[in-house]
């Protein structure tokens, strides 16, 4: 009888050593496994972001030219800013520094400014400027935010042309 109680607590011991073996493993990998994502969504994003500059680059060829574009935003937002002319990405709150931190640099027309948020958490910011030209959202000089969703934005970027150099962006 001694010998089947000793059976069941060395099954419950060695049980719990697998559990507090795997519980370990899986406290280790997965920071690891996020900051492997967030770093797939930023270079996802700089290509969608090159991607919208090309597009909105051959809108400006002609005036009254019209562009559609797919815009994903799976983790992270956009912010068209209409005052500033200026189309940003943010990321916040993730455990992967992407670059130097507080310095800002160029890859492409992205600019690429990484920002310590504390407890190793940061915010980082990608930015294409278009201070030549009057972004628009709707017609208006506003600030319009796209945040995650399941779907693609399908945008409309169109040249309004005038003295001012217009890109007009609207939600198709």
């Amino acid at each position: 009888m001694k010998k089947r109680g000793q059976i069941w607590i060395e099954t419950v011991i060695y049980t719990l050593i697998g559990l507090s073996i795997l519980g370990a493993v899986i406290a280790i990998v997965t920071p690891r496994i996020t900051q492997m994502n967030d770093r797939v969504i930023i270079t996802q994003t700089m290509d969608s972001m090159n991607k919208m500059n090309e597009q909105i680059r051959d809108a400006l060829i002609y005036a009254g030219s019209q562009r559609e574009i797919l815009l994903m935003v799976k983790r992270g937002e956009y912010l068209l800013d209409g005052t500033n002319n200026v189309i940003y990405f943010f990321l916040k709150n993730t455990g992967y520094q992407y670059s130097e931190l507080n310095s800002s640099f160029n890859q492409g027309d992205v600019t690429i400014l990484t920002t310590e948020k504390g407890n190793k958490k940061y915010d980082i910011s990608l930015m294409l400027n278009y201070s030549r030209f009057n972004v628009t959202y709707t017609g208006k000089d506003m600030n319009k935010t796209f945040t995650s969703a399941p779907t693609a934005y399908r945008l409309l970027i169109i040249n309004e042309g005038g003295g001012d150099r217009r890109i007009d962006f609207q939600l198709v």
